[in-house]
């Protein structure tokens, strides 16, 4: 294989794999709720830390890992009560009717900077769990006490992934719709019609429905046209084909090209 094409999959499958380490079926959706995840976290990787094995310098990691998503929620909540707060003392001193003493600005409280780390923190904590879960020591009921009870997405394979499709006809053109899934950006539809013999792009689309509106080969007479679609992540096509489907079109009568004298 050409040193291209193996880059080529080597980020199409970090792509594939950032996308899903980001979505775990146990992770809050709340930023209140996350942040009482990670504070459980922290806690319960200390009192576990004989039982699963982790190492001084697991804990070192997670506790800084949890400072410092814990520190860009506080800069959010402090900028946005400091942005508040400053609108109104804003126009209180510039638009305000009467002549009174207002007081200072108000001042923004910055938070504690934390110790830094290193970038990729959900990704480095999504990726320490799911080596937690293949540790025996790390039972149901740890589990349960680390509040990452649920399976995860399964793994996302981009050569058996087996893209779908099929078509529905209007007045004006024939829509090919496809259930995405989670993982990929979108489809590739082919077409064959007429005496066509080979399948041929007509495009890509990554919302929506594809639409098909070609003139029929020949004006007034019903056409049958074959589809099949492809996956496609990162601009590159991706596992196998769909099941090739079919519709049965007659398209408007094109217009009556100008006459040039």
């Amino acid at each position: 294989m050409k040193k291209k094409n193996v880059l080529k999959r080597i980020w199409m499958y970090v792509i594939i794999m950032a996308i899903i380490i980001k979505k775990r079926p146990w992770w809050p959706l709340a930023k209140t709720d996350q942040l009482a995840w990670f504070a459980n976290y922290k806690v319960k990787a200390v009192y576990y830390k004989t039982i699963l094995g982790l190492t001084d310098d697991n804990i070192l990691s997670i506790t800084n890992d949890e400072a410092m998503f814990r520190y860009f929620n506080s800069v959010r909540t402090n900028k946005n009560t400091y942005g508040g707060s400053f609108t109104v003392y804003e126009k209180q001193i510039l638009n305000g009717n009467t002549q009174v003493d207002n007081g200072i600005p108000p001042v923004y409280v910055a938070p504690t900077v934390p110790i830094s780390v290193k970038t990729g923190l959900k990704f480095r904590t999504f990726s320490f769990i799911e080596a937690l879960k293949l540790n025996p020591a790390f039972t149901l009921t740890i589990q349960e006490e680390f509040k990452v009870i649920g399976e995860d997405y399964p793994p996302f394979d981009t050569d058996t992934y087996t893209a779908n499709g099929k078509a529905k006809t209007t007045a004006s053109y024939i829509g090919i719709s496809t259930v995405k899934g989670k993982f990929i950006d979108g489809i590739e539809v082919f077409s064959q019609r007429g005496a066509e013999t080979e399948f041929t792009s007509l495009g890509r689309v990554s919302k929506g429905i594809f639409k098909d509106d070609r003139y029929n080969l020949v004006n007034n007479k019903l056409e049958i046209r074959s589809y099949y679609t492809q996956a496609f992540v990162d601009n590159e096509l991706i596992g196998l084909v769909s099941p090739t489907f079919t519709a049965t079109w007659k398209s408007p009568v094109p217009p009556t090209p100008p006459i040039i004298p």
